[in-house]
């Protein structure tokens, strides 16, 4: 992710070029000894440079990626988010950057109210830069396309995501179970909302501690919406009101506020 961010690049530039100068003093004060000397010192302070430019470079791109992404997952600024975000794909390395990072981008449209920007969005590529398949990528490939098809009105087409995704997150369980488990989560969340396109019962216990554990607001505020539509068509006003005022609170920028 270094090339995505002009603060990264800098950064590992400047390091690059302070080796280069350290080496440069290294032949002029040691320039009457032996050959080897000043070579066996520039390749040692160029291999230390290189490395130390590209960990201080993914060091500040990694954070200047979260900034962005706590636009959209804590501030609920998908518009804002999807204007600083928009030209970070393409820039990023080819495999699990890029792909993951139009994940994030095709998030951003979703959170605008523009599912259909975002399955577009989303990258259906599943493997890392060597072509090797990785149970992560395909996790988060069904986990976004289930989610957008959700909002898209799809419901037939999001079942057939949400199938899949159980499908990988048991793959992936034996290997990596702290993704499995994460994703999870997830899947619980799309499973109660195709419960209630079926006109099915949601886990009302369960859904209240996917809203209460949560780890970013929009998470929190899609439990928190869908906990309002079961409570609407059960005629419990108060609570819905509740809840929907809860949503305008906290909800920001976040297309769902205007559904409520």
């Amino acid at each position: 992710m270094i090339r995505c961010f002009k603060k990264s690049m800098l950064a590992t530039g400047l390091v690059w070029a302070l080796a280069i100068v350290i080496a440069v003093l290294v032949w002029i004060r040691n320039a009457d000894r032996e050959l080897y000397i000043p070579i066996i010192a520039t390749i040692c302070l160029l291999g230390i440079g290189y490395i130390s430019g590209k960990l201080l470079g993914s060091i500040i791109a990694a954070r200047e990626n979260q900034k962005l992404l706590s636009l959209l997952h804590v501030d609920l600024e998908p518009e804002k988010f999807i204007e600083a975000y928009r030209e970070i794909p393409a820039k990023a390395d080819k495999g699990a950057d890029r792909i993951i990072a139009y994940s994030y981008l095709a998030d951003g449209y979703a959170a605008a109210g523009d599912p259909d920007r975002a399955l577009e969005t989303l990258s259906a590529e599943v493997t890392d830069k060597h072509g090797n398949k990785k149970d992560s990528l395909i996790c988060l490939y069904f986990n976004n396309r289930c989610h957008y098809q959700l909002l898209a009105g799809q419901k037939d087409e999001a079942k057939h995501s949400q199938a899949a995704l159980l499908k990988a997150i048991a793959g992936a369980k034996a290997q990596n179970p702290d993704l499995a488990k994460n994703m999870n989560e997830k899947a619980f969340l799309w499973e109660n909302y195709l419960k209630y396109y079926d006109g099915k019962p949601v886990n009302v216990t369960d859904l209240e501690r996917f809203i209460s554990k949560s780890q970013f607001a929009i998470d929190r505020l899609e439990g928190k919406y869908l906990l309002k539509l079961h409570y609407e068509r059960g005629h419990q006003k108060d609570e819905s009101a509740r809840l929907a005022q809860e949503i305008k609170n906290e909800g920001g920028k976040h297309f769902l506020v205007s559904k409520v």
